[in-house]
């Protein structure tokens, strides 16, 4: 399977031919994420940065004694994350297909947001869940659907980086948040489908974790954000 994320991540141009501005363009807090997340784990912990961008949160988490490995579906993202973090064993893999194990926590922010179908939400749930050691960690921060939906008014945003000029349109149909973008004057669209509660939970119980927290974003600007904690059983069957 390759999931929409995975093709999202080779095609995008905030990704690829663009990714050197990635961080001009998002600025969200990286202190409040790696806070929340570091408090809430063990020392030293093993842990997956899953969608990990540039490198940004991955960096301040190995800075914090962690021992930080980075996967995403953006070659060009992935390297950058690797020069930030050296020494970081590093993973290209579509999240839906990825085979990973043995970690104490793993973090994704954003991601799951572009699974679209119900097979790529179930894949990545389950590949996120499989990736935790028994009682391990899994951290999300996804879109909720209802407060996405109320955003998603169709007014246009323009920033810059350096001499790029991005703008960004959002507007919500058949249950999708589609975003068309312009790079100077290279226009991208893409879809997301942002998260009811009900499904999250849901989903991630099926996977065998239990949700210990869900509460508003951390560390983001925008109030359409989920912050979720939740956790592998203590005594749970690895395969293999």
């Amino acid at each position: 399977m390759t999931s929409a994320s995975a093709r999202v991540s080779n095609e995008r141009p905030f990704y690829r031919r663009h990714a050197d501005a990635y961080d001009e363009l998002v600025t969200d807090s990286v202190e409040s994420w790696v806070a929340a997340v570091h408090s809430r784990v063990s020392p030293r912990a093993r842990l997956l940065d899953a969608g990990c961008g540039t490198g940004r949160h991955a960096a301040a988490f190995a800075a914090l004694g962690h021992r930080v490995e980075l996967a995403d579906a953006s070659p060009a993202l992935l390297a950058q994350a690797a020069r930030r973090c050296p020494g970081a064993r590093t993973h290209l893999v579509d999240l839906c297909s990825a085979r990973l194990a043995g970690f104490d926590a793993v973090t994704c922010r954003g991601v799951l947001n572009d699974m679209i179908t119900d097979a790529e939400r179930a894949a990545a749930v389950g590949a996120l869940a499989a990736a935790l050691r028994p009682g391990g960690a899994l951290f999300l921060d996804v879109r909720e659907e209802g407060a996405a939906r109320r955003r998603a008014d169709g007014t246009e945003h323009t920033r810059t980086a350096g001499a790029l000029t991005f703008t960004s349109r959002t507007t919500w149909r058949d249950g999708l948040l589609h975003v068309a973008e312009r790079y100077g004057d290279v226009p991208y669209e893409f879809r997301m489908r942002p998260w009811p509660v009900t499904e999250l939970t849901e989903r991630l119980a099926a996977a065998g974790l239990r949700v210990a927290e869900l509460g508003p974003g951390v560390g983001r600007r925008t109030p359409d954000r989920l912050f979720v904690v939740a956790y592998s059983s203590p005594t749970r069957m690895q395969n293999g």
